[in-house]
């Protein structure tokens, strides 16, 4: 974190820095999947547990990161390992876009690419 504040300070500015943690703390809230399972054993207690698609998904979403500089903005998401994790991304993708562009105005955003295991955004400043 030192080494990327100094950085930050000689090449772009400390203050994208922290916009780009909160930006990521923003995301990864936006992008988390909730629900919730009852599962009623035979005894009178009731057990929560999680869809183990939604447990693959929120894993790969919680590793995305925002990093915002002086003329880019670049969006990181991690692509999960399961087909239906994958799906669930996918039929995201729109939301996400719109999202992230609503959140940074100033910036055009293109099409998400995939590189291997990765999605990027990269956003252009106007």
């Amino acid at each position: 974190m030192t080494a990327e504040v100094i950085s930050r300070s000689l090449t772009d500015s400390v203050l994208n820095y922290l916009k780009s943690i909160f930006a990521t703390v923003r995301f990864r809230q936006f992008a988390r999947q909730n629900e919730r399972i009852n599962k009623t054993p035979t005894d009178t207690s009731t057990q929560i547990s999680v869809n183990p698609i939604f447990r693959d998904f929120n894993r790969a979403v919680g590793k995305s990161v925002v990093d915002i500089t002086r003329q880019k903005i670049f969006v990181y998401i991690k692509i999960p390992r399961s087909q239906q994790s994958q799906k669930i991304l996918r039929e995201m993708e729109a939301m996400i876009k719109e999202e992230i562009s609503s959140r940074n105005p100033d910036y055009y955003f293109s099409s998400p690419e995939r590189f291997k295991n990765h999605l990027w955004f990269i956003g252009t400043k106007r």
